[in-house]
């Protein structure tokens, strides 16, 4: 009975869904029929119709559409569009991936069987999903780009541009590069790659490569690549299983990995040079393969554990994955050897959108798995990890780091030129109910600015502090526990203590090693704070086409574009900045597309509506809101489907060439935008007229982003272009700051122009750096008392007095010369600080304390609840008086 109840309400169930996908789809069908015939608006219905589709769950053979039996290796997009149709789960894919994937494998013109081929197996294939589709046909094309030239790599190119550089090595470093030129000399190649040998798309060749992998170890009696030449082999099947291609390493990602083993085998000592190693390594060369290669050597040979941090969720979660079944293919030598654990440190929320049976969530987790050989997480992950360390009652804090390696996939996480410290709060039970108690007399509200200082995060149903323009749920105020409290989101407040301070430089340093790969390494400025805090040392890693006979390497090129014809404006307001911006945009759209990078999120945002505008008094009428587009991060917050939909047309073309209409979009994204995103173009024409145009409208004050944004054209062995429309304003104050003037808008500026500007940067960044190496010292010598306190003397922390000690030492830090820290912790009933080692120097005080005012507590706490990088005040001392500042600290829960 049970049972054929609930199997008439599934199918009734199933029954109602169908009904309602139809009668979507049938008014989707209608509107086409009546909608005017432009690409807008048949796309604005073809996406109804998407979604009606996936609406209807279970839809398997629904769509009975044609193609794919006529023999031809081509992938029919119908073949996919069944795939993505019939799917249960489509997960985050939506109608812009699928749009992407078509564009992908409908592509025109010869020479692309292998790749059509690759794609159609790719799609027939039941165990790939649609979600993972996009990630997987990007990938096949990029293996094939390098393939294209695997014949016309040359080893001995690849030692000329490494040697290229020894003038500006380190000594150390130099001695490394050397070895491993030796390790891997001419006639030493992994293989042997020439002319000679045929097809490499066919299985015969494939097989014979991979033989010769395997026959050059065995006749080798020491072969010098080590494990790494299993590595090799063993990524070499996993990609010919996955996508049946050749995949080989570069010699330069060889070279490169030589030098780090040198590096991670030689002998650690008290020299700067022998504590961190960070290589340069451009966009798009393969930086991945020498992370996760990395990882597998620190842990089958170093038998110690790898962190890889990578500050991209989307990009930690596609790097693990991609490499994962290389880890699992691998395994710890010893007692027969044992299987390579590796997770995925993601977010709470993330985690959250798997389904519970979900295979994947074995391998995912939200806080770093101390027992995982590998782990690729976030640089917030290392220091909550460390956060679990001092929160427990483990004795040595540094137990456990000397069996890790710290792996950076860019080092923006090492540079601290702002707040070197993080504090931890912990609640205190007696003064929670205290506080609940006052706050249900408060009648009065709290004087915070919603956005401006919390906002309501719905994830976690309460109010979150707002710090550096986001929310951050693990922030902690006792106005915000009020707030909360009075708005009935919290049913009784906890107040917590600041107990306890990191320094994030410090817990990087307790790593075995640190060694980090890095688009850009930065100015000089950075490289001394590297070099002092990490004893860090650098290289460069040449481009691969570089060590090519005869292929070609392109970089971005400055041309000169406007009616003025100049490469950089530099325009007098932001009036005239715009009409530049749309001068150079609009001329240069008649032949290549054109990728505006805004100064901010805000500029974004005016930049497209005001191009808009724009675009229609030249006469673009309603095709103005297709051909200017948007990437701004405020978009991608509302619209994520949009701005993936905007992303994928950003190259490609309006209008048709045979008719002479051809032309292209202007996109406008922000700075994130700049950063890691992929604008792919295929079109021949664009190259000929110097490839994908970058806008800056405002030079950053790092090199390395700088880099990173001219590392958006000029991909593969593409050409690539830039011309810069910037604004005084922008730079006045730094200018001023510094009394270096630059080039106004009545005077002929030059790309020179740009590295003044980012020499003014480094030099504001030096200052920063500098600014703050005061309070780095006093928050290396807290951490290394509260570390004491924690770690080897946690029993002195339950005299109340010692903890209204140590809550004022923690809170004060930015107040206190490390002489004053240390006389503070003396008056901690007990403790000695003399007999604590400090690596620490006594800079003075960071900063002076605020004029003292008097108040209540509660009033205090409420009026200091705006977000500041000022310490927390604390309830554990009955003082009414003390000074003003913010009650902001971290969760240690």
């Amino acid at each position: 009975g049970a049972a054929i109840v609930a199997v008439v309400r599934s199918a009734t169930e199933r029954l109602s869904a169908w009904r309602g996908v139809e009668r979507a789809v049938q008014d989707a069908l209608r509107q086409v029929e009546r909608s005017p015939r432009t690409a807008k608006a048949l796309a604005e219905q073809c996406q109804r119709l998407f979604r009606a589709l996936r609406g209807g769950s279970d839809l398997r053979g629904l769509l009975c559409l044609g193609g794919g039996g006529d023999g031809s290796p081509q992938c029919r997009p119908e073949a996919l569009v069944r795939k993505v149709v019939a799917q249960r789960q489509l997960g985050s894919f939506d109608f812009a991936d699928l749009d992407i994937c078509l564009r992908l494998v409908d592509r025109p013109g010869p020479g692309n069987d292998v790749f059509f081929t690759r794609a159609r197996a790719i799609v027939s294939d039941e165990s790939v999903l649609p979600q993972e589709l996009r990630s997987m046909l990007s990938h096949l094309e990029t293996m094939l780009f390098f393939l294209k030239y695997a014949k016309t790599e040359d080893i001995r190119l690849a030692h000329a541009e490494f040697r290229r550089q020894s003038g500006r090595l380190s000594h150390d470093i130099a001695g490394h590069l050397a070895r491993a030129e030796l390790e891997y000399p001419a006639g030493a190649e992994l293989v042997r790659l020439s002319e000679n040998h045929g097809n490499l798309t066919e299985a015969a060749e494939v097989d014979a490569v991979l033989e010769e992998i395997l026959n050059s170890a065995r006749g080798s009696k020491a072969d010098k690549l080590g494990i790494f030449r299993s590595i090799f082999y063993q990524w070499a099947i996993v990609m010919r299983q996955r996508f049946d291609l050749l995949v080989l390493p570069h010699h330069t990602q060889v070279i490169c990995l030589l030098v780090f083993r040198s590096f991670l085998e030689s002998k650690r000592t008290l020299r700067a040079e022998s504590r961190a190693l960070i290589a340069q390594v451009g966009t798009g060369e393969g930086k991945s393969m020498i992370i996760a290669a990395l990882a597998l050597y620190v842990v089958v040979v170093l038998r110690k554990k790898a962190h890889v941090v990578i500050d991209d969720d989307t990009l930690l979660e596609r790097d693990f994955w991609t490499f994962k079944p290389l880890f699992d293919s691998m395994r710890v030598p010893g007692n027969g050897g044992r299987p390579i654990s590796s997770r995925a440190c993601v977010a709470e929320k993330r985690l959250a959108t798997f389904a519970q049976d979900d295979p994947r969530l074995e391998e995912m987790t939200a806080r770093v798995d101390p027992e995982a050989d590998i782990c690729y997480c976030e640089a917030k992950h290392v220091q909550s990890f460390y956060a679990s360390i001092a929160r427990g009652n483990c004795r040595d804090l540094d137990e456990g780091y000397e069996g890790r390696v710290l792996i950076l996939d860019e080092v923006d996480a090492l540079i601290i030129d702002e707040e070197p410290n993080e504090a931890f709060v912990y609640p205190n039970p007696d003064l929670s109910r205290l506080a609940t108690t006052v706050a249900e007399s408060l009648a009065k509200a709290s004087p915070m600015k919603a956005n401006d200082d919390y906002v309501y995060v719905q994830d976690v149903g309460r109010y979150c502090g707002v710090q550096g323009g986001r929310a951050n749920p693990k922030t902690w105020s006792l106005a915000l526990e009020c707030k909360n409290f009075k708005d009935r989101l919290s049913k009784n407040i906890v107040f917590q203590e600041r107990l306890f301070v990191m320094s994030r430089p410090r817990v990087f340093r307790k790593y075995h090693r640190i060694v980090g790969l890095s688009g850009s390494i930065g100015s000089s400025a950075e490289r001394t704070f590297l070099q002092q805090t990490y004893g860090a040392a650098f290289f460069e890693v040449p481009p691969f086409l570089r060590t090519c006979s005869g292929s070609p390497f392109h970089e971005a090129v400055p041309v000169a574009l406007g009616t003025k014809r100049r490469a950089v404006y530099m325009e007098s307001s932001a009036e005239e900045q715009l009409a530049r911006i749309a001068d150079v945009a609009f001329e240069a759209r008649e032949r290549v597309p054109v990728l505006i990078i805004a100064r901010d999120r805000a500029q974004c945002d005016e930049l497209v509506e005001q191009l808009r505008i724009k675009a229609r008094s030249r006469g673009l009428g309603e095709a103005s809101d297709d051909v200017v587009r948007s990437l701004s991060r405020t978009l991608y917050e509302a619209d994520s489907e949009q701005w993936k939909d905007n992303l994928n047309r950003s190259t490609l073309p309006l209008g048709d060439a045979v008719s002479g209409t051809k032309c292209w979009r202007v996109t406008v994204t922000d700075p994130r935008g700049g950063r890691g995103t992929d604008y792919r173009v295929d079109d021949p024409s664009v190259d000929a007229h110097g490839g994908l145009l970058l806008i800056p409208t405002a030079v950053p004050m790092s090199q390395r982003d700088w880099t990173q944004f001219l590392g958006r054209t000029a991909r593969q062995d593409r050409h690539g272009q830039f011309c810069a429309v910037l604004c005084e304003a922008d730079y006045a104050t730094l200018s001023s700051k510094y009394g270096e003037a630059l080039p106004t808008s009545g005077h002929e500026t030059s790309v020179d122009c740009v590295q003044a500007i980012i020499s003014l940067g480094d030099r504001e960044i030096a200052s920063r750096i500098h600014s703050s190496a005061a309070l780095y010292n006093s928050g290396v010598r807290v951490n290394e008392l509260c570390e004491e306190l924690f770690g080897r003397r946690r029993e002195l922390l339950e005299d109340p007095i010692a903890r209204e000690r140590l809550v004022e030492l923690c809170q004060r830090v930015r107040w206190m010369s490390v002489r004053e820290i240390d006389e503070l912790a003396a008056r901690i009933p007990g403790f000695d600080p003399k007999t604590v080692p400090t690596e620490s120097l006594d800079l003075g005080r960071p900063q002076e304390a605020p004029v003292a005012t008097c108040s209540s507590p509660a009033s205090t706490s409420a009026d200091s609840s705006a977000p500041s990088s000022d310490p927390p005040t604390s309830f554990a001392s009955s003082r009414s008086c003390r000074p003003a500042t913010s009650s902001k600290g971290v969760s240690c829960d």
